[in-house]
C-alpha cells in the first residue's frame, strides 16, 4: 500500500514530518510487509526499502508545510537579502523550518531567521509567497514540501547565534541573490517582490 493512500492521515502543520515518519513506520511498512508475506519488517530494515520512497510519495500528496523568512534591508540605498547556507548541499537558501504549535506561521519564520542567521525582527503577518521546493531530510532521502515566506524587514543582526558555524550568511544584493540561489520558485518570488515594490523603507 503507497503511502498516498486513502489512509494516509492529514497533516495540521506542526511536527508535520514526525506525523509523516510515524505515520510510514508504523503503518505503512508493516501493511507493506504483510503484502508481501514476511512476517516481520522492522523500521530499520525496511528504511531503504520502503521507508524513502513511502515518504516522497507521502509529502507530494499531502503537499508538507514549511515557513522561512526573507529578511531584507536597505544599505545607502541599495536593497538587500539575507541568505543562508544548507547544512546538507551548502545551497543558498532562506532561514526555513517546519511550523511551531504555540506560533503563527510568521512568528515560526521569525525564529528561524535567528536561530539559522542570527537576525531578530517582526515578520510581516502576511506571507509575501509560496512556492514548492525539496527537503532534504537525510542523505538519500528528499521530501517535497510548500515553503510560505514571510518579509522580515530591517531585522537586528547578532553575532551569536544557535546555528553559528554551521552555516554560511550573507546579505546581498537582489541581483546577486537571484544569481546565487538555485530554486527557481525563490529566485520568481525575489524577482515579483522586486517589481511589486515591496521593499520599501519602512516606517519609524
Amino acid at each position: 500500500m503507497p503511502a498516498s493512500s486513502k489512509f494516509a492521515p492529514k497533516l495540521a502543520g506542526r511536527h508535520a514530518f514526525d506525523t509523516c515518519e510515524s505515520y510510514i513506520v508504523d503503518t505503512v511498512i508493516p501493511i507493506q510487509s504483510a503484502t508481501n508475506g514476511q512476517k516481520t519488517l522492522n523500521a530499520q530494515d525496511g528504511k531503504q526499502n520502503w521507508l524513502f520512497k513511502a515518504m516522497r510519495a507521502f509529502s507530494a500528496r499531502n503537499k508538507l508545510v514549511q515557513v522561512a523568512a526573507l529578511p531584507w534591508r536597505i544599505r545607502k540605498g541599495e536593497v538587500q537579502v539575507c541568505l543562508v547556507t544548507s547544512r546538507g548541499t551548502g545551497r543558498w537558501i532562506l532561514p526555513k523550518g517546519w511550523p511551531e504549535k504555540d506560533l503563527s506561521h510568521a512568528e515560526a519564520a521569525a525564529r528561524e531567521a535567528w536561530e539559522e542567521a542570527g537576525l531578530k525582527g517582526k515578520a510581516d503577518a502576511g506571507r509575501c509567497g509560496e512556492f514548492d521546493a525539496l527537503k532534504g531530510v537525510e542523505e538519500d532521502l528528499t521530501v517535497q514540501v510548500r515553503l510560505k515566506v514571510f518579509l522580515l524587514p530591517e531585522p537586528k543582526q547578532f553575532r551569536d547565534f544557535p546555528e553559528k558555524g554551521e552555516r554560511k550568511v550573507k546579505w546581498l544584493s537582489l541581483d546577486k541573490a537571484m544569481a546565487r540561489v538555485d530554486e527557481d520558485g525563490l529566485r520568481k518570488l525575489i524577482h515579483n517582490l522586486q517589481e511589486s515594490g515591496a521593499f520599501k523603507q519602512p516606517r519609524t
